[in-house]
């Protein structure tokens, strides 16, 4: 009989194996020596690194952008506790087909990355220094254990009352955490904005963020687009337009200017302003007319000589062919002291009726009383189509 021993080699391999084990131990080891950095990652997606010294720095600084987030992005719990998955959702085009971009001109584009990384810069220190509460709440519960250890009363108070403020600090600064959270959500879901609610949002994001918005600059909804071109035909016709709103019926023409005074005895002190100068404006709200009178006083010596204009006050419009118009003054705050002039503004209301301003329509003004405390000043108009042109602009809004 022969006997045959085979060596399959299970000597050899399992040398060979523990080897490669070592050898990937020794290598984990190194890359564990080589990458000890901790790394953390913030709401917005923000990767932070922890270095040596203890410092942190962005080493990746931002997300996807809301427009490109896949719906399987949904199930992380940092949307679900803010209570944001919705808000992505909807802003989503993936998930809410509905949504369409809209184009940003180049100052809201600029304006979308300035706030964006002024918001991520506020997150990031928010969270540095929830890090740093959080390592002094550790600190002081340390020190609230040891004084129950040696039974020290006082040491005991003084923890506990740092503790309570410690997490009042900690519980304020998550609430920051969570709007700069929610304010870099919404400032990059603006392009799937309309116009009307990209603007509202812009300038909402700007007080809270404290940076300025030129309301000039951004893309007029169609609704302003509408008013402008209105505007712009009323402009041709010499007319200025300050209140515009549909909705409530309430429509003012801009201020223009009715008289400026001197007496004749200070015009040789008075050579670059005039002692009073008045200017009127027209309104409407629904059907009430208002006459808008302001009123701009050398100083506040001259405009105590004047007095005040009370309610109930009056003016006299008086037409060029002698007929005469008289109003009541339904409101006039006190005077106040004009900043580097010191110049006293009145501001003065004055009540018209549907008839009221048909007259000033067609007939040219010659002159102008105004009721003050001391009496009345009456003043002679040399811009005889003011109230003329005011009236007629008013009537075409």
């Amino acid at each position: 009989m022969t006997i045959r021993v085979y060596n399959l080699g299970f000597e050899n391999s399992f040398f060979c194996l523990s080897k490669y084990i070592g050898l990937l131990l020794v290598l984990i080891c190194l890359s564990g020596e080589l990458h000890s950095q901790i790394q953390y990652t913030t709401l917005s997606g923000q990767v932070l690194e922890q270095v040596e010294n203890g410092d942190y720095i962005v080493v990746l600084p931002q997300m996807p952008a809301v427009d490109t987030i896949d719906a399987v992005m949904l199930s992380d719990t940092s949307y679900k506790d803010l209570g944001m998955e919705m808000l992505v959702i909807d802003q989503n085009p993936i998930t809410n087909k509905n949504n369409k971009q809209n184009e940003l001109t180049d100052y809201e584009s600029q304006l979308r990355i300035n706030m964006e990384n002024k918001a991520m810069a506020n997150e990031v220190s928010e969270w540095k220094l929830s890090q740093q509460i959080t390592k002094q709440i550790s600190a002081y519960e340390i020190n609230l254990s040891q004084a129950k250890l040696t039974d020290n009363a006082n040491d005991q108070n003084e923890a506990v009352s740092k503790l309570n403020e410690l997490k009042g600090k900690l519980k304020a600064n998550q609430k920051r955490s969570e709007k700069t959270y929610k304010q870099i959500v919404e400032i990059r879901s603006l392009s799937a904005l309309n116009t009307k609610k990209r603007n509202h949002k812009l300038k909402v994001l700007g007080v809270e963020l404290e940076m300025p918005v030129n309301n000039d600059k951004l893309t007029p909804s169609p609704e302003i687009k509408e008013q402008d071109k209105k505007f712009a035909h009323l402009r041709s016709q010499n007319c200025t337009v300050s209140v515009y709103n549909k909705k409530n019926k309430t429509y003012r023409i801009g201020y223009q200017p009715l008289v400026n005074y001197t007496p004749e005895k200070f015009k040789s002190h008075l050579k670059t302003n005039d002692l009073l100068q008045a200017s009127i404006s027209l309104g409407k709200e629904r059907n009430n007319y208002t006459l808008y009178l302001d009123l701009s006083l050398q100083s506040k010596e001259v405009a105590k000589s004047y007095g005040v204009i009370l309610p109930g006050y009056q003016v006299v419009i008086t037409f060029i062919n002698g007929q005469k118009l008289s109003a009541l003054c339904s409101s006039s705050p006190t005077p106040t002291i004009e900043p580097y002039t010191a110049r006293s503004l009145y501001k003065a209301r004055y009540k018209l009726s549907a008839d009221d301003m048909k007259k000033m329509k067609k007939i040219p003004i010659d002159k102008f009383t105004i009721q003050f405390a001391s009496g009345h000043e009456t003043y002679t108009i040399y811009e005889v189509d003011v109230l003329m042109n005011q009236a007629d602009c008013l009537a075409k809004l």
